[in-house]
């Protein structure tokens, strides 16, 4: 299209931008699993890297684990089990921990 005796650029010229800033994309990166298994006398036991806490007993050493983690902006993905014994209130418990810990990326999955 011309305008004023000029060619005008269009949405196809200005998409080749994108090879160029390609290399400058970060790769994606590794997701943390956290693992979240209640039980039948209402506990639950998450698991961080390998060490285990007892909620709601260790609930602050829980949030002072995932503050130590370096990537704040790491994608996470907390994995339920237990089935009916794992209600929403408990999963958002453990969100609502999460979050306080200052992770916001966070994915669920129930694992039954």
């Amino acid at each position: 299209m011309e305008r004023n005796g000029r060619q005008r650029g269009n949405l196809l010229a200005s998409a080749a931008i994108g090879p160029r800033q390609a290399g400058r994309i970060a790769a994606p990166a590794e997701q943390l699993v956290i693992d979240a298994a209640f039980a039948a006398d209402a506990s639950c036991s998450v698991t961080l890297t390998g060490e285990t806490f007892v909620l709601p007993d260790a609930a602050s050493a829980f949030v002072s684990a995932l503050r130590a983690l370096p990537d704040h902006d790491q994608p996470l993905t907390l994995a339920v089990r237990g089935g009916a014994m794992a209600s929403a209130r408990q999963v958002g418990a453990i969100l609502q921990l999460i979050r306080s810990a200052g992770r916001n990326n966070v994915t669920v999955t129930r694992n039954d």
